[in-house]
């Protein structure tokens, strides 16, 4: 009888594992996400990267089966937005969209950043880069770079170039040509995009560095020109404005990019379903057509690959806004 009491003992203990076991693959194989999944995006909305983040939600939506909320929260240069999301729980529920500025210039900028844009998040997936337009009002005489720079030499501080805030892609972009082209031009920063546009159509500035999205329907009224782009080659959907290096002024390249980070220690298969998911939408054909219109590249990388490119961003950038004598203000 001891014997079967052993028996029953050694049965009892493999039932009750079991049934722990059957418990924890339960839990393990929990569909993920099983409910609706936020995307912070650390600008207003109407800015460049929030219209990104629009055009690729429902399809990320799509892929996940979950609802995809897009959650603005912007201001201070995209540091609370971004400070947020460093901060939250690393449950696979938060992702952020960031951009070049969040994980490389910020970085630089700031000496008392709020945030560690290596060690606060886990890297999920770069997705598409953006090329800066240089832009001047219509009526202003230069009609390419070389007349701009000629025009500048002729008529000393009387330039200015808008931006929207210290450290922004178009500061950087415009510090940047300003030195390497001995321009003088003045820096305006202003709150919104919106009305350093309205005040580069009304000729209050004289020209701005901006993605192509937010003058695409400036230049095509024919109220303000482009003279140049910042990528390294030129863009398909402008194929007829030649690059600053083109124009002579080979260091003058500045692209921005977005990608997708979770706070540090989300799960790696949550990372891993998010970069598949995203991976997925930024192949989609009819988001490939939206991107061209917008004047955006799809350019992915996934977790481990962003990881790298982040750290040597973040050096790159420490170059540019050196260079750039860009400061916090």
């Amino acid at each position: 009888s001891h014997g079967g009491t052993t028996m029953l003992n050694g049965i009892g203990r493999s039932l009750a594992a079991s049934l722990l076991l059957g418990i924890a693959t339960f839990s393990g194989a929990q569909p993920y996400p099983d409910k609706p999944v936020r995307l912070v995006v650390p600008y207003p909305a109407g800015t460049a990267t929030d219209i990104f983040a629009r055009q690729i939600g429902p399809k990320i939506a799509e892929q996940l089966r979950q609802p995809v909320v897009i959650d603005n929260r912007g201001g201070g240069a995209a540091i609370i937005g971004t400070e947020s999301v460093a901060k939250s729980a690393p449950d696979g529920y938060t992702f952020m969209l960031a951009t070049s500025q969040t994980h490389a210039v910020n970085k630089n900028l700031f000496p008392k950043l709020p945030y560690d844009p290596v060690t606060q998040f886990a890297p999920v997936a770069r997705l598409a880069t953006q090329v800066m337009v240089l832009t001047v009002n219509a009526a202003f005489p230069a009609k390419s770079v070389a007349e701009l720079v000629a025009y500048a030499k002729a008529n000393p501080r009387t330039l200015n170039f808008a931006s929207t805030g210290s450290g922004t892609s178009a500061h950087l972009s415009g510090s940047l040509f300003n030195r390497e082209a001995n321009l003088e031009a003045t820096h305006v920063p202003y709150k919104s995009a919106a009305q350093a546009l309205a005040d580069l159509v009304g000729g209050q500035v004289t020209m701005m560095f901006y993605p192509y999205l937010a003058v695409q329907p400036f230049i095509q009224a024919g109220r303000i020109i482009a003279l140049g782009t910042t990528g390294a080659q030129r863009s398909s959907y402008l194929p007829t404005i030649p690059t600053l290096t083109e124009s002579g002024y080979p260091n003058v390249v500045v692209t921005v990019w977005f990608a997708v980070y979770a706070p540090a220690g989300t799960p790696r298969r949550m990372v891993d379903t998010m970069a598949a998911a995203l991976a997925k939408t930024v192949s989609d054909p009819e988001i490939l057509r939206a991107f061209a219109a917008t004047g955006t590249d799809a350019s992915y990388a996934g977790p481990d690959e962003l990881a790298a490119f982040t750290r040597t961003e973040i050096e790159r950038y420490r170059k540019i806004v050196e260079v750039s004598g860009a400061k916090a203000e």
